[in-house]
């Protein structure tokens, strides 16, 4: 194996002579590299780092300083309104804040106890507010998909009494009957289920449009109704049975 690997890279340096001074240009440009980073730009290089390091230290401990002699003002001017020594080490804040609530007198906290009534009441009152809103908001969610059948064009109850509305002197029967009534909105666009006219459409087309003057909404009625039989006395004071037509509204659209 090994004769044939000689004799393969002796093939390959024949065939590619300057191969072998490639070779060498390379290793002797690295070897300039590694001189020129050991030389001066290596040292420059150093002492900037320990220089930008000793720097960073020198911040450090000026913050550090900062912050204690903050911590020891802060510490002194306690003492002093606790009434303490400042130069005494040895602080309790425990019986600093002793001496201040013997201070209070019976006004002073007759007036904190009121006053944290108070904060208690309104916090009460909030969470109560906050419940019902939260109620209503879930009520009015609950009930808005629905909203939108109730406004449109729909049949209503509407029970006619004869006694009501003066008729029960010449109607024997019946005494009262449902004749219900249309109500609500045609919104654009008119589906089947508001069983429009022609006419209807195109209204609404113009309305929704904006491009007629005045033109409303078409209007929600009856567009099929019903007959009914009366039992009642002419003016001989005889009985008669009559039907009378268009007196139940079947059902409602928008013409």
């Amino acid at each position: 194996m090994t004769k044939h690997r000689t004799v393969l890279y002796y093939i390959f340096i024949s065939y590619f002579p300057d191969y072998m001074q490639i070779k060498k240009d390379i290793l002797k440009k690295q070897r300039q590299r590694m001189r020129q980073f050991k030389g001066k730009d290596f040292r420059q290089a150093i002492r900037l780092l320990n220089e930008k390091e000793r720097e960073e230290d020198q911040l450090k401990n000026k913050h550090l300083q900062k912050l204690l002699g903050t911590t020891e003002q802060t510490r002194r001017r306690r003492r002093r309104s606790v009434g303490e020594d400042p130069g005494s080490d040895t602080t309790s804040s425990s019986s600093g804040l002793v001496k201040i609530k013997k201070k209070l007198t019976k006004e002073e906290k007759r007036l904190r106890k009121e006053r944290r009534r108070e904060e208690k009441r309104r916090r009460r009152q909030k969470r109560k507010r906050n419940k019902k809103k939260g109620k209503d908001k879930r009520a009015l969610d609950y009930f808005r998909p629905y909203r939108r059948q109730r406004r449109n064009c729909a049949r209503h109850q509407m029970y006619v009494d004869f006694d009501e509305i003066g008729w029960s002197g010449w109607i024997i029967s019946p005494k009262g009957y449902n004749a219900y009534h249309c109500k609500g909105a045609c919104p654009f666009p008119l589906g089947q289920s508001q069983k429009p006219t022609n006419h209807a459409t195109v209204q609404s087309i113009v309305h929704a449009l904006k491009v007629g003057k005045d033109v409303s909404t078409p209007c929600c009625v009856p567009n099929k109704l019903y007959s009914i039989s009366l039992l009642y006395f002419d003016d001989d004071e005889n009985v008669i049975l009559k039907q009378y037509d268009d007196m139940v509204a079947a059902s409602c659209g928008c013409h």
